[in-house]
């Protein structure tokens, strides 16, 4: 992964905690702070050496076994 691409993704999810924070935080003063790059680690050889890594990049996709398993146990907790 390119900077480029970093500085790009970094931009992406920053609009996303922005607007997400100020809902709840209305007046709120935040400031950005970019961890990778220059000032931080870097992901390597695209990141063989993490198990599973490139399959679990979606934060959003979860496992149907987990999902089953998450809605049986809230409505377990309140059926109503």
């Amino acid at each position: 992964m390119g900077l480029t691409c970093a500085r790009a993704d970094f931009e992406q999810t920053w609009q996303v905690v922005t607007s997400r924070l100020t809902q709840y935080l209305a007046g709120a003063h935040l400031i950005a702070c970019q961890w990778g790059g220059d000032l931080g680690a870097s992901l390597h050889c695209e990141g063989r050496s993490i198990p599973t890594y490139d399959t679990s990049k979606d934060a959003m996709s979860v496992l149907p076994e987990i999902e089953a398993a998450t809605f049986w146990a809230t409505l377990y907790d309140d059926p109503v």
